[in-house]
């Protein structure tokens, strides 16, 4: 068993500053062995208010929001249960944990989440080939930085579990 972070990713880049509102943006990790995912990090840095109606510094927050999903055999599951996140407020809320920063250099603040999957009941597990993706369907690019990261364990070799 080993430990392993990855940031999910649009092909090879893994800012998620993106523009999603005419066509949205997908950022994903696709397991290529079973793996327990037990944390998602997400960070969002931006120059200005950071209110809990914003988006980062994005006024009024997201209209259309993110969505995030698990693709298990081309079966589609909502992790968000239909409720997009559309503002800084909605991370935090399900993140569990989530704290602002003010960060050195041209006023730029951050909010970093850490969301706990045991805290909605378990670990996200994957098997290979299932991809955990986030679709960004708004204009993201006034952020000055927007990643999601996972974290999770990886490697019984030869074992994968049953449903």
């Amino acid at each position: 068993m080993s430990a392993f972070f990855v940031y999910l990713r649009n092909g090879s880049d893994p800012n998620a500053s993106v523009n999603g509102s005419v066509t949205p943006v997908v950022f994903s990790y696709t397991a290529t062995t079973w793996c327990s995912i037990g944390t998602m990090i997400i960070s969002v840095r931006d120059s200005g208010s950071f209110a809990a109606g914003n988006y980062g510094a994005i006024a009024g927050g997201l209209p259309n929001g993110l969505d995030i999903e698990l693709v298990n055999s081309g079966v589609v599951t909502d992790l968000l249960d239909g409720v997009p996140i559309q503002t800084n407020l909605d991370w935090i809320t399900k993140g569990f944990e989530g704290k602002e920063a003010s960060l050195s250099g041209g006023g730029n603040k951050g909010i970093i989440v850490r969301w706990l999957f045991s805290n909605s009941g378990a670990p996200l597990r994957m098997i290979k080939d299932d991809t955990l993706r986030v679709r960004i369907n708004d204009d993201c690019t006034g952020l000055t930085k927007h990643r999601f990261e996972i974290r999770g364990v990886t490697g019984y070799p030869g074992r994968e579990w049953g449903p």
